[in-house]
């Protein structure tokens, strides 16, 4: 029976199951860079899957998202995706730094209904899009005040952190940057939102640390996971359940925060020239 076309054509009905559109936070816009959108759908542990030839990673056998020319990824809505999503974006040269989250969405039979049924709030395309931002990778180029560093703790790279960049005049944010698997971070500065006029010159800035304590331990029944996946303790971050918003104002999806479970540390405030590049090392106690 056709829901949309007079009875004497033939319908096929494409609907989206998840639609991705990671955001550029230092550039503004889409992330053009040609990343990867992944579905984290795979036999556990890694050994009994498949062969697993040197070189080989995790992520060039996931089942992937379709990019677009327009750089939203897409996923098909059918019978073989699951209700619960478990996705990861990463980005091979280094420009952005991954991001992994868990999204549960709307199965096909809830989103026919919801078609034909006035009733039911509407579940349509717009409730299944997610827009994650990303965050600059060692890799990147931005320009203005901006820090390079790299997050230590007792002499080992921290992996996956967080920096929060605030005046230490007044306390408001600055900036926000995400560490890769190296600890290496690269946090832009901005003007702070309520900014008049021009901002001081040093600005005066704290930075705080946000950190897995204690670190993840790689797992003992899945020893081959380390080797192929560089991501393997990347933290997931519960974003929203569609198409009923958990995460309304966007904090997690934008990034903006330290996830459940981290810890932090805040360091000395120091004086930052405007409109270069420094250098930060964080060592963490």
């Amino acid at each position: 029976m056709n829901l949309y076309a007079p009875p004497p054509y033939s319908e096929r009905i494409v609907r989206l199951a998840l639609g991705v559109e990671p955001r550029d936070v230092a550039r503004g816009g889409r992330a053009l860079s040609p990343l990867r959108v992944t579905v984290e759908e795979h036999p556990e542990p890694l050994g009994s899957w498949r062969r697993w030839a040197p070189g080989d990673r995790l992520d060039d056998v996931l089942p992937s998202f379709e990019r677009h020319g327009s750089g939203r990824f897409a996923r098909l809505l059918d019978d073989t995706v699951r209700t619960s999503q478990r996705i990861r974006i990463s980005d091979p040269r280094r420009r952005y730094v991954p991001r992994r989250f868990a999204v549960t969405i709307s199965d096909e039979d809830a989103v026919v209904t919801a078609e034909t049924d006035p009733a039911i709030p509407d579940i349509g395309p717009t409730a299944r899009i997610f827009v994650p931002s990303l965050y600059p990778g060692s890799a990147a180029e931005v320009g203005g005040l901006h820090v390079r560093g790299r997050i230590t703790r007792g002499g080992r790279s921290v992996r996956w952190a967080r920096v929060r960049a605030t005046l230490a005049s007044t306390g408001e944010v600055a900036g926000w940057a995400h560490a890769d698997d190296r600890g290496e971070y690269l946090l832009a500065i901005g003007n702070p939102l309520h900014q008049i006029g021009f901002a001081a010159d040093p600005m005066p800035l704290t930075l705080t640390a946000g950190y897995q304590d204690p670190a993840p331990v790689p797992p003992v029944d899945d020893p081959l996971r380390v080797v192929v996946d560089p991501l393997w303790d990347l933290p997931e971050e519960p974003v929203r359940t569609l198409p009923v918003p958990v995460d309304p104002a966007g904090t997690v999806a934008d990034g903006r925060t330290f996830p459940a479970g981290f810890a932090t540390h805040t360091f000395a405030s120091i004086p930052l020239a405007q409109g270069r590049q420094h250098v930060v090392d964080l060592d963490l106690p």
